[in-house]
């Protein structure tokens, strides 16, 4: 008697948890399928707002599932034909769906090699309040919040 009880509790056990495991399954395919249709809507929502602001800029679109926000992380090519030859390159952070810049990273190259090369980035997350930050100092903060933003 002791041994069929125990079959039939883990007949039991093992349905419930093979049950159990269809319903996480489904309900993981479903979160995966809703991020994937918001990646899809945020890179269409960024190609019509590069084509509204396009300034012959390229540009990268992610959905940042954390933020539920769309960002394009844009770049913009400048030369500059003076004295002391240089050149910029603007890369910009836009949340897309508000058209609000959340910073940017100027990086300008000069053509006398003795010029060292000047970063120089503006970091507001959207918010009125700026932070500014310059040199090396703007690249490494630059890069820590271009990766927060861009990345899940």
């Amino acid at each position: 008697m002791r041994i069929v009880t125990i079959s039939v509790l883990l007949i039991v056990c093992i349905a419930y948890s093979v049950s159990a495991a269809d319903t996480i399954t489904k309900d993981a395919l479903e979160k995966q399928k809703i991020l994937y249709e918001l990646q899809e809507r945020c890179n269409k929502d960024c190609e019509h707002w590069a084509n509204r602001v396009s300034y012959g800029m390229d540009y990268i679109a992610h959905y940042n599932s954390h933020l539920n926000k769309c960002f394009a992380l844009s770049t913009l090519h400048e030369d500059r034909i003076e004295e002391g030859k240089f050149s910029n390159v603007l890369t910009v952070l836009y949340e897309v769906n508000e058209n609000i810049q959340y910073g940017h990273l100027t990086t300008r190259f000069y053509d006398n090699s003795d010029m060292a090369t000047y970063y120089q980035c503006t970091i507001n997350q959207g918010k009125a309040e700026e932070k500014g930050y310059q040199g090396d100092e703007a690249k490494e903060k630059w890069a820590i919040f271009v990766k927060e933003m861009m990345e899940d």
